[in-house]
């Protein structure tokens, strides 16, 4: 190729790098337009409680959330109660909500409550599903009791059992559940919302809370730093013919390890299986007896009747008498 023929495809080169390059100066100079997502609250969830403090009454927590936000606003209805732009609270009891608001803009909006706090760690009976399916669950007035539910991580203001079902027992089959939780928030009645955060487990003995479930308590502990532990076990117990011995040692196990980071309080229900089995009641006994800030709870197996009460699992209208008991437990004692 001579000298000529090399510049002119050299130029018709540099020509067509222009071309290019043109090209993707337009490309550059008019990007697509891509809308401003808007803000949302991360955490907490809608619903959530906090636990509030036994002596100020107040709970401190913080509104965290992802997007362009200018600053949290808590409003109770249209009234404003507080603004931080870092998104940090101190609040009274009652219920609230949460807005994010974006150079003057609200935007997204959660319910949070201040009140009380239960953990609920067991078995099937502390799950307490809906039995029979027929069984009208009770419906507390708005906002009076949340339940969350361990498995899905949602707080629920219980309203229909066909829209929200609650606590799902994998062991056993998904179904709705905490309906005793519901009839004691309903009975405790307090001026503020009362959550009952549900880690029980179906058909589980205490060897089983010693050796794995007990993880459950601490993951919720920290969380949600509840009020009380309310223990509501012993059928799995009783029906394996666990001892005395070891029923009392797998449950001071789950307490003593437990006070390696807080001294929370536990009730313990006095319960079993039909007609009561006294090497089971007597362990559960032994732990009220050992341990400071380990009350007795309520005797479940009062509430028992073998004709209805084939499986050890509470029905029907013995749901609304266990949750009585519980809330007459909790009052009681002053939680």
């Amino acid at each position: 190729m001579g000298t000529l023929a090399i510049r002119q495809l050299a130029n018709q080169t540099k020509a067509n790098m222009d071309n290019v390059l043109l090209e993707c100066d337009a490309i550059d100079a008019t990007p697509p337009t891509i809308g401003t997502l808007p803000a949302i609250i991360s955490a907490p969830k809608p619903n959530q409680v906090f636990q509030k403090s036994s002596a100020s009454g107040n709970a401190t927590f913080k509104v965290e959330w992802r997007g362009d936000a200018n600053l949290v606003r808590i409003k109770n209805g249209t009234a404003t109660v507080a603004e931080s732009a870092s998104g940090d609270f101190t609040l009274a009891a009652g219920w609230y909500d949460a807005v994010l608001v974006t150079n003057g803009v609200e935007g997204d909006l959660i319910k949070v409550g201040v009140g009380d706090v239960f953990l609920v760690a067991g078995q099937s009976n502390g799950v307490s599903p809906l039995q029979p399916y027929t069984f009208t669950a009770p419906v507390p007035a708005q906002g009076k009791v949340i339940l969350s539910d361990y498995y899905r991580h949602g707080f629920y203001a219980f309203r229909d059992p066909a829209v929200e079902p609650l606590i799902a027992d994998v062991a056993n089959g998904v179904y709705v559940g905490g309906i005793c939780w519901l009839y004691c928030g309903i009975t405790l009645n307090r001026n503020y919302p009362v959550m009952f955060v549900n880690v029980a487990q179906g058909n589980t003995s205490t060897t089983d809370w010693v050796n794995n479930y007990i993880l459950r308590v601490f993951d919720a502990w920290a969380i949600y730093k509840p009020k009380a532990i309310l223990w509501f076990q012993g059928e799995s117990d009783a029906v394996n013919g666990i001892s005395q011995a070891t029923s009392y040692a797998n449950m001071d196990a789950c307490i003593s390890s437990l006070r390696q980071v807080t001294v929370t309080p536990w009730i313990i229900a006095k319960n079993s299986i039909n007609g009561g089995y006294a090497p089971i009641r007597a362990a559960q006994q032994q732990v009220i007896d050992k341990w400071s800030h380990v009350y007795q709870g309520p005797d479940t197996d009062t509430v028992r009747n073998p004709a209805v009460n084939t499986d050890n699992e509470f029905f029907g209208t013995q749901l609304q008498s266990i949750g009585n008991l519980w809330a007459n437990c909790i009052t009681s004692l002053g939680f």
